[in-house]
């Protein structure tokens, strides 16, 4: 043997599958089967996908929300996606030891089966359905300047040791690759590698990755907003994004500003497989920061309406009732920081409005010479005005 032939032997050689030619004979006459999804008409079984997220949003209580859903047929965040196929679940941490993972997991636990009255017995068959393998400190790239590598065999043997495996996690994305993030290359082969735990297992893998930093100042929820080569994005068949609510959102819906940061909203950027989803979902985080889902057109109103009622309450007692004050004047004197509301121009005039709809308080134009819209008045309820 050659010195050739000797140095090839002893380097880690990749998975290398050749494809076979097949014709399309039976493709066209016969019935396709039925895609399979993890998450109902959301997530196939099977693909690659990704979960790509600002920092600090939470990824690690939703990919531990999901783990819990997938190992119990539970929905994810409180009745936000239904598992079709529940099974076992593999996450790999390449930043978080045991410890932090089981403070996640009993968080999520806790919230997500608090009404349910689990017997002990079910409790357990859960816990041996989720897989933990903590990689903190440890060599875990699963490529390594473009070559597939030994924890790549070694994880996909352990695996395939799990039965009715349905989905594996990897967590960072970033610490089972180290080429270079923006290089195409690089990033399409860490595709090929989940790709290739895809095929020899059958479960949906999905890698948690942040945002680029253009993507985190505007909270976007773009598909390409994932950090690195388009090609990541490209590679995947599925992603979901997650970010902080924006500002003008927040307002919307009547949430102050010391408590948007615990608001998260979650949209499907990118779904080759299942019909486009619908809209966008929000989350909240509770103190612990495990995320369920609210409803935010129920909530904004109850909110809006209780800080109408005290604008109103204020103009009762701060405006005479035969005087009256300018509405735009109001505004004006009464946003931001000039105020007492913590409030935006735009969010005080919302909240007026909805006062004026409601009763609370009454509105009339006055009058004035010449032309021109008439500027409006508002008065204490009862006055007479309305």
């Amino acid at each position: 043997m050659n010195s050739l032939h000797m140095i090839k032997d002893a380097v880690p050689q990749p998975h290398i599958a050749m494809p076979n030619k097949i014709t399309a004979e039976g493709l066209l006459s016969t019935a396709p089967p039925e895609r399979v999804f993890l998450l109902a008409n959301v997530l196939p079984l099977g693909v690659v996908g990704a979960l790509v997220a600002t920092g600090g949003t939470g990824k690690g209580y939703a990919v531990s929300d999901i783990a819990l859903s997938v190992a119990s047929g539970r929905d994810v965040f409180n009745g936000t996606y239904e598992v079709e196929e529940p099974g076992e679940v593999l996450i790999v941490s390449g930043e978080e030891d045991k410890d932090e993972q089981h403070r996640r997991l009993h968080a999520v636990s806790e919230k997500k089966f608090q009404s349910e009255q689990l017997s002990m017995e079910e409790i357990m068959q859960i816990e041996w359905r989720i897989h933990l393998m903590p990689s903190m400190g440890q060599e875990c790239l699963l490529v390594d300047d473009g070559i597939e590598t030994l924890f790549l065999d070694h994880l996909l043997e352990e695996a395939k040791s799990i039965p009715n495996l349905k989905l594996i996690v990897l967590d960072p994305l970033r610490r089972f690759y180290n080429g270079e993030e923006n290089s195409s290359q690089a990033t399409t082969v860490i595709v090929q590698a989940m790709e290739l735990l895809a095929t020899e297992t059958g479960a949906t893998v999905l890698g948690v990755h942040h945002t680029s930093k253009p993507s985190n100042k505007g909270a976007s929820l773009d598909a390409h907003a994932a950090r690195g080569s388009s090609a990541l994005t490209d590679g995947f068949r599925f992603q979901m994004n997650m970010a902080r609510i924006g500002q003008k959102t927040a307002e919307r819906y009547g949430i102050p500003e010391d408590q948007r940061g615990f608001y998260v909203e979650m949209e499907v950027s990118k779904n080759n497989y299942a019909p486009p989803q619908a809209k966008r979902i929000i989350l909240k985080r509770n103190g612990k920061g495990v995320l369920s889902y609210v409803d935010l057109e129920a909530q904004g109103a109850a909110v809006i309406l209780s800080k109408a009622e005290e604008i109103a309450k204020y103009i009762e007692d701060m405006v005479a009732p035969d005087e009256g004050v300018l509405k735009a004047k109001f505004i004006v004197d009464n946003a931001w920081k000039n105020g007492l509301f913590g409030l935006s121009k735009t969010a005080l005039r919302q909240h007026l409005n909805m006062a004026i709809d409601k009763g609370l308080i009454c509105m009339k134009s006055a009058s004035v010479q010449g032309k021109g819209k008439p500027p409006q008045v508002i008065f204490p309820k009862g006055n007479g005005a309305d």
